[in-house]
């Protein structure tokens, strides 16, 4: 996944243009059919017991489901939406606002004055149980919504990226995807678990809807909650670095593949480009420097993911406990 140029959009009016981060890969591995089949409206589901199963997670009791999950479909739309602004071809248009619209109707009263998109299958990994809401589906969410609002001034859109707006202002505790850590350092969490692991790319993915929201709204709120969470990552971004490559998050501490390396590469640029912070410059020149260095290789290859609470997560599931 690489930067992508904001540049000018094809139309003078948008504010926002394409979605930064390019997702042309994401899309590939979709229309391969890595995730998952199609709906009858053309929007991607995901078969958990396929995708688990690939990833050595067994299932303890029923089949997993195969569902919408709504970090795909806000890709998915964010991808064609990038597509549509290179090519201006209504092919990619369709199913951008097809997705769109999918965010828009299943939008759901959170437990309080905010709206939520809610996950109605298991996270094995974090031990989640259905339903579960996400700081990254929230952010990723209303980035696509208020590129629809763009470009359809459709007053639905901007409605539905407000009410998801609203999740960042309430913590894990009430339903929403803001934790508070006894430093007052406020964390997006895109697994509400107990104790929140603080995952890089969806800590980056909220803050990224942050920003935007922030940028097309000029809400206060918004741009105090993207700077407070900047200087949290700015103040643990050397947690994440392995030495001979990234970790997915602070409590497996797990080093990620090649595919999640180059995310945090290209979120890295984002925030260099957005906040001028020099350290976020240096982390993605120091990933992109390390990754096929031939000692760091050969530490991945010997210690791949394996860490002390990964161990043991993997051995609870064995067990059944």
């Amino acid at each position: 996944m690489t930067t992508m140029k904001r540049g000018k959009s094809f139309s003078s009016d948008l504010l926002l243009g394409a979605y930064p981060l390019d997702l042309s890969e994401e899309l590939s591995r979709m229309q391969s059919g890595a995730y998952g089949p199609f709906d009858e409206n053309g929007l991607p589901l995901v078969d958990y017991s396929q995708w688990y199963r690939r990833h050595g997670i067994r299932s303890s009791g029923k089949p997993f489901p195969t569902v919408y999950t709504p970090v795909t479909v806000a890709q998915f739309g964010l991808a064609h939406h990038q597509k549509f602004c290179l090519t201006r071809e209504e092919k990619n248009k369709e199913p951008f606002l097809t997705a769109a619209n999918w965010l828009v109707e299943n939008l759901k009263p959170g437990q309080d004055a905010f709206w939520v998109w809610k996950h109605l299958f298991p996270m094995p990994v974090y031990r989640l149980q259905p339903p579960w809401v996400s700081a990254m589906a929230q952010g990723e969410g209303v980035s696509l919504l208020l590129r629809a609002y763009e470009h359809t001034k459709t007053q639905a859109f901007l409605a539905g990226a407000r009410r998801a707006f609203q999740a960042y202002l309430f913590p894990l505790e009430q339903g929403g995807v803001s934790f508070f850590d006894e430093e007052g350092n406020v964390w997006f969490e895109e697994y509400p678990t107990e104790p929140p692991p603080h995952v890089l790319n969806g800590m980056i993915f909220a803050l990224i809807g942050l920003y935007e929201f922030w940028q097309m709204t000029g809400d206060v709120d918004a741009h105090r909650l993207f700077f407070s969470g900047v200087l949290t990552l700015i103040r643990f971004l050397p947690a994440y670095d392995a030495g001979y490559g990234s970790r997915y998050d602070l409590l497996t501490k797990r080093v990620v593949d090649e595919k999640y390396h180059r995310i945090h590469i290209a979120q890295m640029r984002v925030l260099f480009e957005w906040t001028g912070e020099e350290l976020f410059k240096r982390m993605a020149e120091h990933w992109e420097s390390i990754w096929n260095h031939p000692i760091a290789r050969a530490k991945r290859a010997v210690f791949p993911r394996l860490t002390p609470y990964w161990i043991s997560m993997q051995m609870k599931r064995v067990l059944g406990s």
